[in-house]
């Protein structure tokens, strides 16, 4: 399986490497639909979601061939404001794209697992779905990725309340796996990630910029994931979505046309979530929930009051004091979503 690894300075350089795209690229065609990673109203300087110079690269490459291209996402809270705010709308417009909030579009029924999931218009009309997850942690699942950015497909809040139906992160990456396969037979997936500024420490919205440099570009996602993981210093089976998900033998990486086994390249320093230094069985946490994960505390000093926190919890464990009740299922969507930095992380041991 082969991965394809650029390593460049920053967003500026993009166009002079268009012939990096003729690796992954060139036989595109037909309806394409891109699924950034728009996870919030945050400005591209903040290292969370998908630049916009980089899907403006993409775009300038794609439309010399014969493609139909839609740009889609679902964001935690307020899809049309996170597109306007992250620069993603501005691009689209600049090219003449259509740029779609999933909540929006047309919706269609569809059973994974006994759980009942929403996809869009957007979604069934593709021939290709373009991936350009951006390179985080997780303070739930590690680390997130080509297949976890593809959950964004889900329109509005039904991402929270599967959540709530699988709380733990074995469950929640088990479903991530099983969503992935769906995805997987019916359309084809191509990854292009974006490290070039990439989110270290207690992603995948509080964590802190890194510029990393690196574009990492698969036709297999959780290859993608897999040397990606490896490269930021995880032991990539360690990461359930890559256990769940690997079919493939012998990884390879392709750099300026040489090509390396993927161990062959160094890992680079990157901080994990605090969440991922537990180093205990899972069963053992799923025992002492309460005791052995994490839970979310509102910082008061930092709390706008915005209702986002309370508007994104699957189970409304947040109240109007802004305080967060035992009914928290350690889901971390109020973290992920905050846009002030106004909920830490604790543990009682």
């Amino acid at each position: 399986m082969k991965v394809y690894l650029l390593k460049i300075k920053d967003y500026d350089e993009l166009k002079f490497h268009k012939s990096y795209l003729d690796n992954i690229l060139n036989d595109i065609e037909g309806n394409i639909l891109i699924k950034p990673n728009i996870l919030g109203a945050f400005l591209p300087e903040k290292c969370v979601t998908t630049h916009p110079k980089f899907l403006e690269w993409i775009l300038d490459y794609l439309l010399n061939k014969d493609v139909n291209i839609v740009v889609g996402d679902s964001s935690a809270y307020n899809t049309e404001k996170a597109l306007n705010v992250s620069g993603i709308k501005e691009v689209c417009e600049k090219y003449g794209i259509k740029c779609i909030a999933f909540e929006k579009d047309k919706s269609k029924k569809v059973n994974i697992c006994g759980v009942d999931v929403l996809l869009p218009k957007s979604y069934f009309n593709a021939d290709y779905i373009l991936n350009l997850p951006k390179l985080k942690t997780h303070v739930l699942t590690k680390f997130t990725g080509a297949v976890k950015n593809l959950y964004g497909l889900i329109p509005g809040g039904l991402k929270g309340k599967i959540h709530s139906y699988y709380p733990s992160e074995v469950d929640f990456c088990k479903f991530l796996a099983d969503f992935y396969k769906f995805i997987n037979k019916d359309k084809k997936i191509i990854t292009i990630m974006d490290g070039i500024c990439a989110l270290e420490g207690n992603g995948p919205s509080a964590g802190n910029p890194k510029n990393l440099g690196v574009v990492i570009a698969s036709k297999n996602p959780v290859a993608v994931d897999y040397f990606t993981t490896y490269y930021i210093g995880y032991n990539p089976e360690k990461i359930l979505t890559n256990r769940l998900l690997k079919n493939f033998n012998d990884l390879v990486v392709i750099e300026d046309n040489k090509i390396y086994n993927f161990r062959e390249i160094k890992p680079v320093k990157f901080k994990k979530p605090i969440t991922s230094l537990l180093p205990l069985p899972p069963f053992i946490i799923k025992m002492l929930f309460n005791l052995l994960t994490y839970k979310p505390k509102i910082v008061k000093s930092k709390c706008k009051r915005c209702g986002i926190c309370r508007k994104v919890c699957p189970v409304n464990a947040i109240t109007k004091n802004y305080k967060i009740t035992n009914k928290c299922i350690r889901c971390y969507c109020c973290f992920e979503s905050c846009p002030h930095k106004a909920i830490k992380l604790t543990i009682f041991l």
